[in-house]
């Protein structure tokens, strides 16, 4: 293999990003026509917060040893949906998940939404009912993935929202505009 600097002008690499493989385009619509249905039932607050939520769940998911399956997603996000909308009753009860690595994600993302009503104000109310929405449609697709994506390795769920998160090179180059590019 040869590396070459390549300029933003040049058309081979502007055909690759205009292009990409077609095996790549045909996974990334069928990853949408999974994911859209499920977020088109959700108001922009509880998009937003679930692909926060979907952010918070790779982040632990990277550490998380032994590794996150899609059925701890579901019961850590099902476990923390319970505690807010027990809490929205007025009864103070921590609903736990059922294996370790649902507890420890549980934990995590509660955490993360603590950190969200920090600075809340009276805005924190709509926030944690948003919030029991996003996470009962992260357990949702967690829990319909592997069935729906068929074929997929697991965790499907897992793997889905890390293919759709953005590279941070590709984040880089939208807020920097276009850098020397090299072609292998």
């Amino acid at each position: 293999m040869t590396e070459i600097s390549c300029p933003a002008t040049c058309s081979y690499l502007s055909a690759s990003r205009t292009h990409p493989p077609a095996i790549v385009q045909r996974r990334t619509e069928r990853d949408m026509q999974f994911l859209v249905p499920l977020l088109t039932e959700l108001t922009d607050a509880q998009c937003d917060l679930v692909l926060f939520f979907q952010m918070m769940v790779l982040r632990h998911a990277q550490g998380a040893i032994p590794p996150l399956l899609d059925e701890d997603v579901v019961a850590g996000a099902t476990a923390l949906a319970a505690t807010l909308e027990t809490a929205e009753r007025g009864i103070i009860y921590e609903h736990s998940a059922p294996s370790l690595p649902a507890q420890r994600l549980r934990v995590s993302l509660d955490e993360a939404l603590k950190s969200l009503l920090t600075g809340a104000g009276s805005r924190a109310r709509a926030i944690e009912k948003d919030a029991m929405v996003a996470l009962r449609q992260i357990a949702r697709a967690a829990g319909d993935a592997a069935r729906v994506l068929s074929g997929d390795e697991p965790p499907v769920y897992l793997r889905l929202i890390a293919r759709l998160k953005p590279e941070p090179a590709a984040a880089d180059a939208a807020r920097e505009g276009p850098p020397g590019r090299v072609i292998i």
